[in-house]
């Protein structure tokens, strides 16, 4: 019984790590299709489009419907890519993208296309990669600003 516990909680963190990555390569995924898919401020043409993307008019997005319209725009993605993009965008975690959902995706893409939030990436990685107490390691409380 010990010996169960300490794999499950030796595991967690792992579990954590994989997920997390998930998440960023997922969100760096959404960026690049941001593009190809034409995603702007004006909130008919997102509506559209996510009616376009949902082909069997669910009233959300599938992976199966996803990785279709990505193909379709140029985005060759597998399987793998795919799901990183629904964990990073499936906030109830019920396996697909709803209005609410999307509508939340295009806010953050557009947003992290902003140099105000650019800057601040990049102001976040250049200290991230200084000595900051001088011992060579990069401390977690400075990335985390």
């Amino acid at each position: 019984m010990a010996f169960k516990m300490l794999l499950i909680k030796g595991a967690k963190p792992v579990g954590a790590a994989v997920l997390g990555f998930a998440a960023y390569k997922g969100y760096e995924e959404w960026q690049r299709a941001g593009e190809l898919l034409k995603v702007s401020k004006n909130k008919d043409q997102m509506k559209k489009l996510f009616d376009k993307i949902d082909t069997d008019k669910s009233g959300s997005i599938n992976s199966t419907e996803l990785q279709k319209a990505l193909n379709e725009a140029g985005m060759d993605v597998n399987v793998l890519t795919v799901q990183a993009m629904m964990y990073s965008a499936d906030k109830d975690s019920d396996g697909t993208i709803s209005k609410e959902e999307w509508h939340a995706l295009i806010e953050k893409i557009l947003d992290d296309r902003t140099p105000n939030t650019m800057d601040k990436a990049a102001e976040k990685y250049a200290e991230a990669h200084q000595k900051p107490k001088g011992d060579g390691i990069v401390h977690f409380k400075v990335i985390k600003k």
